[in-house]
């Protein structure tokens, strides 16, 4: 297989490269510390990468930091994702094969989308999840183009192996399959092969999940769900999270009041462009009301990866169908030349100022993060400054810091203490304080990497007595004076 077939492939290659660099350009400028980027690989992402079902990634850990030291250099990840991004929206442009000029312009644009940009702050995740999106896409055109008998084999393997990396994309591939479904209607063939292909992949998909199941038993891997689990009341929400995308800041993708109008704009188009299909006399009655029932349904499995998890942005790659859907359907949906050239360019109009709206909120995102990291710095200095000014510290001298441990208990957390900016307009997945990071075990990065302050622990024996010991008890909890202090030539900092 080549790696371009055209002109037309490598210039949506570039094209989408050099949006995916500018689009970035803010994050090179800001370089915001993330939490993944303070821990070494083995002894800290083995345990949670095996604790997440990612275990693969364990491997090729070991195998990129063989070849690339330092590993996660921010400028470096960055890059190779876009890059690898480009090529995967290659791939997906040559299966689409849709001629129309608009689409060609715009389908790059799709790279500035929220769930190809939450991670890109995460310079470990970055890298694995767009190699996983290529893999996505390679899977799907093996078992939707490839004529040989063992593509279902490999299409099981490339599957695996996007399971044992990132699960969360497991839900992408079943979209495009479905997809595939309706294309193939659209294109003529029987209802009856219809079926037996959409049999096929429903086989294929439940085969790997199998296998993927039984691997996890074989290896003694526990896979942790997230509270993860499916109910009537997850169904109803696929179709939620299609039909209130213009009205409810739902994907992160519609935060803006002009990207609402234009996601709002492009659905009417959607459904204008879906009564013109029903009215093609080309189909008939019967494929007219197969077509209308995968229409129905066609929100599932855009989400489907609401059926059992909340709403993990990350893997929401519906937005992809916003410039795709419209397109796709204007081929089948017989319009006459004034129609075309209106859908056209309302279209065309709808999906720029989407684009420019992201682009805004993906960049105001990366300065969140930015205003965040500045906040625990400063907060971080000021904390050891007062602990080295305490009365009796000395670089020998114990400090216990009396945080919590597990949970959020009463909703109080170690955030709560030096929080002066709104950070939750992108919910906390997206801005999520390294402080916040197992609590005890976050500030001890924290002091370590923003403060260079290390400092010496005290023992379980004299936990204890410091958290029996009544002065202690009577404590304010930091920043008040007094929440800072020396006891039994012990530096006690109350924070809970």
């Amino acid at each position: 297989m080549r790696v371009f077939r055209n002109n037309i492939e490598k210039t949506i290659f570039f094209k989408t490269l050099i949006l995916g660099v500018v689009l970035n350009f803010s994050l090179y400028i800001y370089l915001p510390y993330v939490m993944d980027i303070f821990f070494n690989l083995n002894s800290h992402f083995t345990p949670i990468l095996e604790a997440n079902g990612r275990n693969l990634r364990i491997v090729l850990d070991n195998i990129v930091a063989l070849i690339f030291k330092p590993f996660m250099v921010p400028y470096f990840s960055l890059l190779l994702s876009a890059i690898v991004y480009s090529y995967a929206f290659v791939l997906l442009y040559r299966y689409l094969n849709i001629e129309d000029e608009n689409f060609r312009e715009l389908f790059p644009y799709c790279i500035i989308f929220p769930c190809f940009t939450l991670l890109n702050p995460f310079y470990h995740d970055v890298t694995y999840y767009s190699i996983n999106f290529l893999l996505s896409v390679v899977s799907f055109i093996v078992i939707v183009n490839f004529n040989k008998k063992y593509k279902y084999i490999i299409f099981l393997i490339i599957y695996l192996y996007i399971l044992f990396i990132y699960q969360l994309n497991f839900f992408f591939i079943i979209s495009l399959l479905f997809f595939d479904i309706v294309r193939k209607v659209l294109e003529g063939e029987s209802i009856k092969r219809v079926i037996l292909c959409g049999i096929k992949y429903f086989t294929a998909v439940v085969a790997t999940i199998v296998v993927y199941s039984v691997l996890l038993k074989i290896l003694n891997v526990g896979m942790y769900m997230r509270d993860a689990g499916f109910n009537i009341f997850n169904l109803l929400k696929t179709y939620a999270a299609f039909l209130i995308l213009p009205f409810k800041d739902y994907m992160q993708i519609n935060e803006l009041l002009v990207s609402k109008i234009s996601i709002l704009i492009i659905y009417l188009i959607i459904l204008f462009l879906l009564l013109k299909v029903i009215k093609n006399d080309k189909y008939e009655k019967s494929v007219k009301l197969f077509l209308l029932f995968l229409i129905i349904i066609f929100p599932i499995a855009m989400n489907s990866v609401l059926l059992i998890l909340k709403n993990p942005s990350r893997a929401m790659f519906a937005e992809l169908y916003l410039i795709i859907v419209p397109y796709f359907l204007i081929k089948y949906s017989d319009l006459n030349v004034k129609e075309n050239k209106i859908v056209n360019s309302v279209l065309f109009l709808s999906i720029i100022i989407l684009v420019l709206s992201n682009f805004y909120t993906v960049n105001a995102r990366y300065l969140e993060l930015k205003n965040r990291n500045d906040a625990e710095k400063s907060w971080t200095i000021e904390l050891v400054s007062t602990i080295k000014n305490t009365e009796g510290y000395s670089k020998d001298t114990k400090i216990v810091f009396l945080t919590q441990t597990e949970g959020n208990i009463s909703g109080k957390n170690l955030f709560d203490f030096y929080e002066d900016y709104d950070y939750s307009r992108f919910g906390a997945e997206y801005a999520s304080s390294l402080l916040r990071y197992n609590y005890g075990e976050g500030l001890d990065l924290a002091l370590n990497y923003y403060g260079a302050f290390k400092y010496n622990k005290v023992s379980k024996e004299e936990m204890e007595s410091i958290l029996n010991n009544s002065d202690v008890k009577n404590m304010p909890l930091y920043p008040s004076y007094g929440s800072v202090k020396r006891i039994d030539n012990i530096i006690i900092v109350k924070f809970y």
